[in-house]
């Protein structure tokens, strides 16, 4: 899948990348924050070159990247030949495909899916400056995972500036952070959404910095999650509702006002935070609320069949009502922050993960300490919207993927959003936990 002419091609678009990337940094930005920027571009197109050699030389080509990889040059071939069409299937549905044209991806694996096949057709748009190469492809995600990279980074600058440095670093130095965010995967694309759709609901809420191209940034970055990955959605809407009403309840500052007020603001945040879960549940075929206890057993044994790094939660017996699921939940979360541990390490990909865990953990350990030692510190915590987010999403999402995934190497790639958002809390935390405890 790798070829000379590859290696070749790809050394011409980075120089071009390059090139870019620095006027682009320097007539945007002054010089420290235009440096860090190349630094981010080059790191991670290189993070997406990397997760091409892994994937071709240690996953030996076997996977959903290779399928996307094969459909979307299957698309951008059509588009030459016959664009009226590719843009005719630009605009299908999966499994509803003009018979007229059903014979024309009759090789796609995933035309019948529709998350996968809208996948499929972004890769096709994205291929088109690929030249069908498997290597500058990766190179191309490579440069979207870096988008999404840098708008997290803006958003520590703007709203959590004690840990900009830190945040800044978390996307260059985490290996699985890089890896699987920079790679020809689902996930490199909706880190960027998410990402994005973070950052400007930030902006719209926070800052009241209300322009067109916000909401049109807004829209579409929740329109491609949804498409996606609708689960990134649905765990990031209750987390900044929750950040939301913390904001507005600081922001009234009559007792009596504030008694009347935010039981009532909390009602319609909640309201309309359950109501948005459960139509973007209801709207995706994956997700329908009645079927779910069945999508989770079958993504679980799923998993279990891949074997390798395999765990299992509740001695492997889940009850699947309200009071089971929150029974395993704490289970489930150490799966997704601090395990494998480093002796249950079972090939090289586990060992760097445990790795990473292990530094959250000793980081974790040192938060709890703080914030049991210092009842100030506490209350500030409880008072910070942008604080409640970041442990909020971390929870939801940290137990949905710990909980489904039951594969280290599957749940390596699912956590990715939430394990960024736990690293930037717990930097946080110790950061104040020092001033604080300087007072």
């Amino acid at each position: 899948m790798i070829s000379s002419l590859d290696w070749i091609l790809m050394f011409g678009y980075l120089t071009v990348l390059f090139a870019f990337g620095w006027f682009y940094a320097y007539f945007k930005y002054e010089e420290t924050v235009a440096r860090g920027f190349i630094i981010l571009l080059m790191v991670r197109v290189f993070g997406g070159v990397l997760f091409a050699i892994i994937y071709v030389y240690y996953f030996n080509a076997v996977g959903d990247t290779v399928a996307y990889f094969e459909g979307g040059t299957t698309l951008c071939k059509i588009l030459f030949e016959d664009p009226v069409a590719y843009f005719v299937l630009l605009q299908s549905e999966a499994g509803q495909i003009p018979s007229e044209y059903a014979h024309l991806i009759s090789n796609v694996v995933y035309s019948d899916t529709p998350e996968e096949w809208f996948m499929t057709k972004a890769v096709s748009l994205i291929g088109i400056f690929s030249f069908q190469s498997f290597l500058l492809l990766n190179v191309l995600f490579g440069l979207v995972g870096m988008i999404g990279a840098w708008q997290l980074v803006r958003f520590a600058r703007e709203f959590m500036p004690e840990v900009r440095r830190e945040a800044y670093y978390i996307m260059i130095l985490v290996p699985g952070i890089l890896i699987w965010s920079s790679g020809l995967l689902k996930d490199t694309v909706t880190l960027t959404c998410f990402a994005y759709f973070l950052l400007y609901y930030c902006k719209v809420v926070f800052k009241q910095q209300r322009k067109i191209h916000h909401f049109v940034i807004l829209f579409l970055s929740a329109y491609i999650m949804f498409r996606i990955k609708p689960y990134v959605l649905i765990c990031e809407i209750p987390a900044l509702a929750r950040a939301a009403y913390i904001y507005y309840k600081a922001k009234i500052k009559i007792p009596f006002l504030r008694r009347i007020l935010m039981p009532a603001l909390l009602a319609l945040l909640l309201s309309a935070s359950l109501l948005g879960v459960v139509q973007i549940a209801e709207a995706s075929e994956k997700y329908k609320l009645e079927t779910l206890e069945a999508k989770v057993k079958g993504f679980q044994s799923w998993h279990e069949t891949l074997g390798g790094a395999y765990y299992s939660i509740g001695g492997g017996h889940v009850d699947y009502t309200l009071t089971g699921v929150l029974k395993v939940a704490p289970e489930a979360l150490s799966h997704t922050f601090i395990r494998p541990f480093l002796w249950e390490s079972r090939n090289a990909s586990m060992l760097f993960a445990a790795v990473e865990n292990t530094v959250i953990l000793i980081l974790l350990l040192i938060c709890l300490r703080y914030y049991i030692m210092d009842p100030d510190l506490r209350k500030y915590l409880h008072s910070n919207h942008i604080v409640v987010f970041l442990f909020v999403f971390s929870i939801i999402f940290g137990f949905t993927v710990g909980f489904t995934s039951y594969n280290y190497g599957a749940l390596a790639r699912y956590k990715v959003p939430a394990q960024i958002c736990f690293l930037f809390l717990l930097f946080f935390i110790v950061k104040k936990g020092r001033q604080f405890k300087q007072v």
